[in-house]
C-alpha cells in the first residue's frame, strides 16, 4: 500500500490509471525467506516480483496468467504446479526462457482461439476423427481447429490439444508434439486449477470417466509433423472407434496358470480419474517376501481395469497395501475405481474407499486350509460422486490476505460481518471430568480449501491429535453451515489451528464464511478474516461466560510472510524451492 500510494503521488493518478497491467518489483525478502518468486491476484492489474524474477518470461507469464483470471495447472501427479505442457504450471525460469502457451483448458478459458474451437457433446453419441493443430499454427490459414472442449453436463469438461513444440511454444517443457488432454471446472469468473489427464503419442488412448451410460475413448490415430503444418487426427468415440468397418478380431489370449504345487493371485484394480496415484504391494507375512507390486505411476488410463497375475507356494499367509499419493483413495469422489484380490479365483479381500493407504491380511501360516467355495467378487456400489474441483490444491492467489478484486489502498476489511448467524450449536452431554466442544464452521464460495486441526497439549509440535478434516474431501458446499461436536478432557489445554490452502481466510474476499468456538455450548471465540491459518489456545472448563472476555484463551493469526512456529510439520507446504513462484 505504501508503495502504491508514493507512485500515485508522485504520478498524480490513481493506479492502475491507463495500464491495462502494473508491475511491482521488490529486491528481495525482507524478512526471513519468503520462498517465492512472484505472486498476482485474479482478475487484477497487480502482480509482484521478488529479485530478478522479473526477467523471466515464463514467470512474467504465468503471473499476469493469474490476472487474467487462470488458476495453476496440476499434473499426472496431481500436485499443484506439474502439468508443464502450459506456462500455469511454473515450468520455465531464465531470461531467454519464454516460448510456451496455455493449455487447452487455459486457452478455452480466455478465449483467445475460439474461432478455431469445437465443442462436442458427451452426452450425445459421437464417433468422428478430428484433425487438430497446434496453437503454434493458429495463424496459419491451413490449420482449422486448435482446441477441442468436451462437454459434459458435469461440473468439469475436457479439453484435446495438440502440443506442438514450435513457433511461440517452441520451450515448451512436457509432452512435446503430443495429443493432450486436460480437465477444469466449467466457470466464468475465473479458472479453477485444471489437471493433465493424459498426453498420448500415435496410437496411444486414454478412456475418459463415464458420461451417463456412455464411455468415450480418445485415440491419437496419426501424428503428422512433416505436413506443413503439423497436425494431429484424433479420434473421440462411444464405441471404441472411428473406423467405417469393424476392427478385426483378435486372437484370444492364453489363459494364466499355475503348476500344480502352486496357488494363482490375481489383483484386480480399476482406476479412479487420477490413476498415476495408485500404488500396491502384495507381501508373504510368512516368509516377508514381496511377491508381486505396481508402485504409483504404473497405471496410465482413467476408470480402466488392469488384471496382474502371480503364482505363489501353495498356502501362506498375505498382507495387500494399495495406496494413493493424493490421499483420496480409488472410490468414490473420483470416479468409481475398487481393487480386489483373489486365489485361484476366490475374493480373498476388496475394497476402494480409503485415505492415503490401506491394509489388508488374509491367510495363515502352516497348513493350507480348505479353499472355500468360489464366490462373485464384490464390487462396490454406483455412487454419485460429489460436485468438486479436481483433487490437486486449489489455486493459489497472493501470499497476502490482501483483497484480490480492489486497489490495493483500500482499508483493511472491518470486523467479520457473516451474512447470517450460524445455526445455534445443539446441546449434547459428555461424560464427568469430559467438556463439550462444538465447532460451529460456516463455509466461503471455495469450502474446499479449508481444513482444521485439534490437538491437545501447551505445544502444536508435541500435541496429539485429537480431531481433523483435510482439503477437497470434508466441506464441499459453499455457504454452509457444518457442526462438529467431540468431548475433550475437561482442565487440559487444548490448540485449535484453521487453514485456508489459498491463503485468504474464509472471509470475506469470496463469501461471507467464519467460524466459532465453544465450551459447553459457551462461545469462546468466533473468526474468519485469516491468511494461511488462526490458531486458538485455551483451557478446556466449563465455566466460560458468554458476555465476559473468558481467561485463558489466546488467538494468535499468522503473520504475513511467517509461521505460528517454526516448524511446518503440521500443515502441506504450498510452495517448493523447485516451484518458487504462485
Amino acid at each position: 500500500n505504501a508503495v502504491t500510494q508514493k507512485i500515485q503521488d508522485e504520478l498524480g493518478i490513481t493506479l492502475p490509471g491507463d495500464f491495462d497491467q502494473v508491475l511491482y518489483i521488490v529486491e528481495d525478502c525482507y524478512v526471513g525467506d519468503c520462498g517465492y518468486a512472484a505472486y498476482a491476484y485474479y482478475n487484477h492489474w497487480r502482480s509482484l516480483y521478488r529479485a530478478d524474477y522479473y526477467k523471466h518470461t515464463g514467470v512474467l507469464m504465468h503471473e499476469i496468467g493469474h490476472n487474467l483470471g487462470m488458476a495453476h495447472s496440476g499434473g499426472l501427479d496431481g500436485a499443484t504446479y506439474t502439468d508443464h505442457t502450459g506456462l500455469m504450471g511454473n515450468p520455465l525460469y531464465g531470461d531467454d526462457l519464454g516460448r510456451m502457451c496455455f493449455n487447452p483448458a487455459k486457452s478455452a478459458f480466455i478465449g483467445w482461439y475460439d474461432d478455431k474451437k469445437i465443442t462436442i457433446d458427451l452426452r450425445q453419441s459421437h464417433s468422428q476423427v478430428h484433425r487438430i493443430y497446434g496453437i503454434s499454427d493458429y495463424g496459419s490459414s491451413s490449420s482449422s481447429l486448435v482446441n477441442i472442449k468436451l462437454e459434459t453436463g458435469l461440473n468439469e469438461d475436457y479439453y484435446v490439444g495438440f502440443n506442438r513444440a514450435t513457433g511461440i511454444n517452441g520451450q515448451n517443457d512436457e509432452a512435446d508434439n503430443e495429443v493432450t488432454i486436460t480437465k477444469a471446472y466449467n466457470t466464468f469468473s475465473r479458472s479453477h486449477q485444471s489437471r493433465l489427464q493424459a498426453h498420448l503419442i500415435q496410437g496411444e488412448l486414454n478412456v475418459l470417466a463415464p458420461i451417463g451410460s456412455r464411455t468415450f475413448t480418445i485415440t491419437a490415430e496419426t501424428i503428422n509433423l512433416s505436413a506443413n503444418p503439423a497436425y494431429a487426427d484424433v479420434c473421440i468415440s462411444d464405441n471404441g472407434n472411428c473406423d467405417a468397418s469393424p476392427p478385426s478380431p483378435t486372437t484370444a489370449p492364453t489363459p494364466f496358470s499355475c503348476p500344480s504345487n502352486e496357488d494363482l493371485m490375481e489383483i484386480r484394480i480399476k482406476t479412479d480419474q487420477y490413476p498415476t496415484e495408485t500404488g500396491w504391494t502384495l507381501t508373504n507375512t510368512c516368509t516377508s517376501t514381496v511377491v508381486a507390486n505396481a508402485p504409483a505411476g504404473t497405471y496410465k488410463t482413467a476408470n480402466t481395469e488392469y488384471s496382474d497375475e502371480v503364482c505363489v507356494p501353495t498356502g501362506g499367509a498375505y498382507s495387500f497395501l494399495i495406496t494413493d499419493s493424493f490421499g483420496d483413495g480409488i472410490c468414490c469422489s473420483y470416479g468409481e475405481g475398487f481393487y480386489n484380490v483373489l486365489k485361484n479365483d476366490v475374493s480373498m479381500i476388496g475394497g476402494g474407499q480409503f485415505g492415503t493407504d490401506e491394509t489388508k491380511t488374509f491367510g495363515q501360516c502352516g497348513p493350507t486350509p480348505p479353499t472355500p467355495a468360489p464366490q462373485t467378487p464384490p464390487t462396490p456400489a454406483p455412487q454419485t460422486p460429489a460436485p468438486t474441483s479436481a483433487p490437486t490444491p486449489a489455486p493459489t492467489s497472493a501470499p497476502t490476505p490482501a483483497p484480490q478484486t480492489t486497489a490495493p489502498t483500500s482499508a483493511p476489511s472491518s470486523a467479520l460481518t457473516p451474512s447470517a448467524s450460524p445455526s445455534p450449536s445443539p446441546s449434547f452431554s459428555c461424560p464427568d471430568g469430559q467438556v463439550g466442544f462444538t465447532l460451529t464452521l460456516t463455509t466461503d464460495d471455495y469450502p474446499e480449501e479449508t481444513r482444521w486441526v485439534l490437538k491437545q497439549g501447551n505445544q502444536w509440535s508435541t500435541g496429539t491429535m485429537i480431531a481433523s478434516v483435510d482439503y477437497l474431501t470434508t466441506y464441499t458446499k459453499p455457504q454452509a453451515t457444518y457442526i462438529e461436536n467431540l468431548c475433550i478432557e475437561e482442565n487440559e489445554t487444548f490448540m485449535f489451528r484453521i487453514f485456508d490452502k489459498v491463503r485468504d481466510g474464509i472471509c470475506c474476499n469470496h463469501g461471507k464464511g467464519e467460524y466459532s468456538l465453544a465450551l459447553n455450548d459457551q462461545e469462546i471465540h468466533r473468526g474468519g478474516e485469516f491468511n494461511r491459518k488462526e490458531q486458538t489456545k485455551f483451557e478446556a472448563i466449563s465455566s466460560y461466560s458468554n458476555t465476559n472476555a473468558p481467561p485463558g484463551i489466546k488467538v494468535v493469526t499468522e503473520p504475513k510472510g511467517g509461521n505460528l512456529d517454526s516448524s511446518n510439520e503440521d500443515e502441506e507446504e504450498e510452495l517448493s524451492s523447485k516451484l518458487p513462484h504462485n
